[in-house]
């Protein structure tokens, strides 16, 4: 997977808004470009939905 604009412009975006680091911004970035639901990660907030994304920390799931 290969950045292109869009992926960029909403990393910048994500890096503004929910003050994330840019690797967590860009990883956000594809998954909110991708129309994706749920980012599985525990370096962002679980259960947080950031823009259209949901993440999840795999190790508080069943919490």
């Amino acid at each position: 997977m290969y950045p292109n604009d869009g992926v960029l412009r909403l990393a910048m975006r994500g890096r503004a808004a929910y003050h994330m680091n840019w690797c967590d911004a860009h990883m956000w970035a594809y998954a909110e470009f991708n129309n994706l639901d749920e980012l599985v990660t525990e370096d962002l907030e679980h259960d947080r939905l950031y823009g259209n994304v949901r993440n999840v920390n795999p190790f508080r799931a069943g919490k």
